[in-house]
């Protein structure tokens, strides 16, 4: 979890949290934060238009790349980021200008999709992205090329304002929290 200019790590088992040694320190105020592929992404100084990036680190804390803008815009006010589990791509929530971004760690773009209304926490699954689309009350289904999107699930399925996604793959049991509630459901 990301807290002030530091990534901490925790334990959590049945008893609770138990705060780790490891800490990485971050050159910014941390928000989101994202781990695939052995990296991590964190969205840094989310308020501050001229300090407003996403870095990733690797493993060891080590910042290998800064991402600063995207598509010709600053990544102010982006909160969510997702690392492809197999690639070096981060795919980028960009609530501000309502799309979806996908970049290499480098900060080449690969592609956007526009979003209607207010995309939020984006999930990496074994063969697609889902997007909450916060505003719209959907769960969106995504190619990981950005070609293809389609409504999942929407206020009709009694969505409502989703925010965060979780999915396990053991039990293949997909959690979208609400303000309202939890919602889980089975993927088959």
């Amino acid at each position: 979890m990301t807290c002030g200019s530091e990534v901490l790590f925790y334990y959590v088992d049945k008893d609770g949290f138990i705060e780790q040694q490891r800490c990485f320190k971050l050159n910014g105020e941390g928000y989101g934060i994202s781990y695939g592929h052995k990296n991590f992404a964190v969205t840094c100084d989310i308020s501050d238009r001229k300090k407003a990036c996403v870095r990733i680190l690797n493993d060891k804390g080590k910042q290998r790349y800064v991402i600063k803008s995207c598509y010709g815009s600053s990544v102010k006010m982006v909160k969510y980021v997702q690392l492809d589990h197999a690639k070096d791509i981060v795919y980028i929530s960009d609530v501000r200008n309502k799309r979806i971004v996908s970049m290499t760690f480098e900060g080449s773009e690969l592609w956007m999709l526009n979003i209607e209304d207010e995309p939020r926490y984006i999930l990496c699954m074994p063969s697609y992205l889902l997007v909450a689309d916060h505003r719209l009350h959907q769960l969106l289904q995504i190619s990981y090329d950005g070609t293809e999107s389609r409504a999942l699930l929407t206020e009709d399925d009694d969505l409502w304002n989703p925010e965060l996604l979780i999915f396990n793959l053991k039990t293949n049991h997909l959690l979208i929290s609400t303000p309202e509630n939890i919602m889980v459901f089975k993927i088959v």
